[in-house]
């Protein structure tokens, strides 16, 4: 847990890893979440992206941020979520979004 100054907001949540290890690559899947609460009373939770890490061993280490993050405002009903590698035949590096 973290507050921000003069409890302009608190932070708190849990995360927890899956890890599946090969003996070239590993990848993380992440359960849990964050959350903010501000001092109007606002709350904002999200949960955290995947992970894949290549070339442990052998190469050019690579570490590659891999899932879809949502953010939820269920006072106002907005949703918004963003996702690595969403686009087929193009780099790994573009990240699709959107807000609902």
């Amino acid at each position: 847990m973290a507050d921000g100054p003069d409890g302009s907001f608190r932070l708190n949540g849990y995360l927890e890893y899956e890890i599946y290890a090969g003996i070239q690559s590993s990848n993380v899947i992440s359960h849990g979440f964050k959350e903010v609460t501000f001092k109007d009373g606002g709350k904002i939770r999200w949960n955290q992206n995947n992970d894949n890490i290549m070339g442990i061993f052998i190469g050019t280490m690579v570490h590659q941020l891999s899932g879809k993050v949502t953010f939820t405002d269920e006072a106002n009903n907005l949703t918004g979520s963003y996702e690595f590698g969403a686009y087929t035949f193009r780099k790994q590096d573009f990240v699709w979004g959107e807000i609902k």
